[in-house]
């Protein structure tokens, strides 16, 4: 999956990242333009680099924690602390860090460098397969598709959805069984993801075959939908679920956090959501029956993310899910008429206003980061680069908030 032709081309760009990654970008954005591989994979070490210096606050903070926690354990002590755990893949990789001494900035690195890797495998599999049409317009196509999370915060949730779509979009769109392998995986990472396996099955059983009258009733049903049904539905499933989620449908993160924030982050957050909306209404206009081994998947994507849309962050967070599956099944349909150029267009630029509102809300964490690192410091530099616990304990509180003024 990682074999990649070196060329004249990749091998200048692979010197040039080593020394200045920062200005190796230009050839790596060329490299991705003109498909390549060892673009992706570049891209991919790149955004790995700024993970390393995203500092450990929020969730970070959480799993930087717990990584410092578990470092001592044995094996035996270690598998104790899986059991209060529900999510394993990261206990894992941390756990395996810990007995090699890694310092945990590296699982950081580590899953935006996966992640951002098999977006680029999901999108050159497209070009090759429409290479006339997409790569006509491949700048907007670069920037709508691969553009998903520049600021880095969903982490966990993140890899996840990458993960999923990277599976999904095998067992769906390519007919190979070893997707599944990706979509487990998914689960292991972010329990959360169980719900999208549930409608991937579905998807595979009876598929999602909505005519556009019933994809536009569902969406103006999702106005009537009340908390009260859906959390009275998921007090059927098993007591630990039931007790991990529910600060998200009825508690802080059910949409009371929101009042902890400013204006301008609440504003940020609705324009983030109003994004996704513009990108269903373009999904529903160019809804064609004809698509339905791409399209059900979405479907049942877009009836998740309508019947969760009571709670504020399962919402947003699948809301991010689905904007990517409406890329993906946009990217797979385009036939490079002017209408659908347009909406390619549309895409394009909500992206950018997206990545920019991301960037925007998570201003305050950059600024207490080393982030700077990356305009000045070499590849090797940057690798070497940890936020001890001393700063941790210095810049950040115990509530994962830190230190800004």
């Amino acid at each position: 999956m990682l074999s990649i032709k070196v060329s004249k081309q990749a091998g200048i760009t692979f010197l040039l990242f080593m020394v200045y990654p920062l200005l190796s970008l230009p050839l790596i954005l060329k490299g991705m333009l003109d498909n390549k591989k060892w673009g992706y994979f570049f891209f991919a070490c790149f955004m790995g680099l700024l993970g390393m210096l995203y500092p450990p606050t929020g969730d970070f903070y959480r799993y930087t924690r717990d990584y410092i926690y578990i470092k001592d354990f044995n094996w035996e002590q270690f598998q104790n602390f899986l059991l209060i755990k529900q999510d394993c893949l990261l206990p894992y990789i941390s756990y395996f860090f810990s007995r090699l001494n890694i310092p945990f900035d590296y699982s950081r690195f580590l899953y935006n460098f996966i992640a951002y890797y098999l977006l680029g495998l999901i999108y050159t599999d497209e070009i090759n397969r429409n290479c006339y049409y997409i790569k006509r317009n491949s700048i907007y196509f670069l920037g709508m598709f691969m553009s998903v999370s520049l600021s880095l915060y969903l982490f966990r949730f993140f890899f996840s959805m990458i993960l999923y779509a990277f599976g999904t979009y095998n067992i769906i769109y390519k007919g190979k069984k070893w997707g599944w392998i990706f979509v487990i995986l998914s689960v292991f990472n972010h329990f959360s993801f169980f719900i999208f396996l549930a409608i991937l099955i579905l998807t595979k059983l009876c598929r999602f075959k909505f005519r556009k009258w019933i994809v536009i009733l569902l969406c103006v049903l999702t106005f009537t939908i009340s908390s009260d049904v859906l959390i009275s539905l998921f007090t059927f499933m098993p007591t630990d679920i039931v007790n991990h989620y529910s600060t998200y449908l009825d508690g802080y993160y059910a949409g009371d956090y929101l009042k902890d924030h400013s204006i301008r982050y609440r504003i940020s957050v609705l324009l983030s959501s109003a994004i996704t909306y513009a990108a269903v209404i373009i999904y529903v206009i160019t809804y064609n029956k004809k698509s339905v081994k791409s399209g059900s998947i979405v479907n049942g994507v877009l009836l998740a993310t309508l019947l969760s849309s009571p709670f504020s962050t399962i919402a947003y967070r699948f809301a991010t899910v689905l904007l990517l599956f409406i890329k993906i099944h946009f990217l797979n349909t385009f036939n490079g008429t002017r209408k659908q150029c347009r909406y390619l267009l549309i895409l394009f630029l909500l992206t950018m206003l997206f990545n920019i509102t991301d960037l925007w809300s998570s201003r305050r964490q950059i600024c207490v980061s080393d982030l700077s690192l990356i305009c000045y410091a070499s590849a090797p530099q940057i690798l070497m680069h940890t936020y001890s616990e001393q700063w941790i304990n210095k810049n950040v509180y115990e509530n994962g908030d830190f230190n800004h003024d």
